[in-house]
């Protein structure tokens, strides 16, 4: 892992395509600034760990079984 120290409005540059821009400091957050091609995806970690875990669940149970196996609550039964 590369570790760079940087300022506000100072950058770092990925390859030719993708720059990041720190655009703002506040407490212990710090607001980044990307640019990158349309083709990359750029998500928070958490969001993507949470798509991840999604596909994983549907490439599991199939829809189908999923809305049969849903109780009167709504909920899913997922050990049926």
């Amino acid at each position: 892992m590369l570790l760079l120290t940087r300022r506000l409005g100072e950058s770092i540059r990925i390859g030719d395509d993708i720059n990041i821009l720190i655009s703002g400091i506040c407490a212990n957050q710090v607001r980044v600034g990307i640019t990158a091609p349309n083709d990359i995806r750029i998500e928070r970690e958490e969001i993507y760990n949470r798509m991840l875990i999604k596909q994983n669940v549907s490439s599991i149970y199939d829809t189908k079984q999923i809305k049969r196996n849903k109780n009167e609550n709504g909920e899913i039964n997922y050990n049926e």
